[in-house]
């Protein structure tokens, strides 16, 4: 496990509003790298595994976050909240279909 640094452990990206969720995402691929080396401070915990790199924080799920997920495509999956991991998927469907 790499702990992150205490004063930013509680914020990821800055954003208030809703209410707070355990996040859990894993980046495979090149990702890996570049959420080790630039957004490590976003999480509250990452862990390394044969199956790639583990993100977990507590935050609200906003538009902010939802672009910041977007933003890594297939390289990234979303383990809980599920619900987030539904609505991801169903937008994914929408892209292919051309709706």
């Amino acid at each position: 496990f790499m702990e992150v640094q205490e004063e930013s452990r509680e914020s990821f990206l800055n954003l208030t509003g809703k209410e707070p969720e355990n996040m859990e995402l894993l980046f495979t691929g090149e990702s890996i790298r570049y959420v080790k080396e630039y957004e490590a401070s976003r999480a509250k915990q990452l862990k390394q595994t044969a199956e790639g790199l583990y993100f977990y924080q507590n935050t609200a799920i906003v538009s902010d976050v939802l672009r910041w997920i977007r933003g890594f495509g297939p390289e990234v999956k979303v383990i809980e909240p599920k619900w987030l991991a539904e609505q991801l998927r169903e937008e994914a469907r929408h892209i292919l279909e051309g709706e």
